[in-house]
């Protein structure tokens, strides 16, 4: 019989970015929430849905969360956290080839966005770690979730 040689893994085409876990449906004890800009691309667009856990909520370098915002005015957001000094964090977007123009912010080392915040600021305002993607079998469960607040 002949044998056949194992297949080598090709190198991450995207080296860095995070894999996630895909779901066809949110999981019992988690949330799912819109992506809704590019600030994160190629990792998530706008139109996907992120499955976050709302029991995990300690700001960790480098994880994505959704952020709810102190203002009222503004909309839930997922955002990337970056640690830059001792108990010194900031949270928005990392640099991954996104226009920067459309980002709002101002430039804060890596990550564009806002910065400052405390742990304990951020473990208020995060409704959850992102954990993973949100890819329906089919349409009518997104419109299910796209109803969850």
């Amino acid at each position: 019989m002949a044998s056949i040689a194992p297949i080598t893994p090709a190198p991450a085409m995207q080296p860095g970015l995070k894999p996630f876990i895909v779901y066809d449906q949110v999981p019992a004890g988690l949330a799912a929430y819109p992506v809704t800009n590019n600030h994160h691309a190629p990792l998530l667009r706008a139109g996907d849905w992120v499955i976050y856990d709302p029991t995990d909520r300690e700001a960790v370098h480098g994880e994505l969360y959704v952020l709810r915002w102190q203002s009222g005015d503004r909309i839930p957001q997922v955002v990337e956290v970056g640690l830059q000094k001792e108990d010194r964090w900031a949270v928005g977007a990392r640099h991954r080839g996104v226009n920067a123009k459309e980002l709002v912010f101002g430039n804060i080392g890596e990550i564009v966005g806002d910065s400052g915040y405390r742990a304990a600021q951020l473990t208020e305002r995060f409704l959850g770690r992102v954990v993973g993607l949100l890819e329906p079998a089919s349409e009518p469960m997104l419109q299910i979730v796209g109803g969850l607040n």
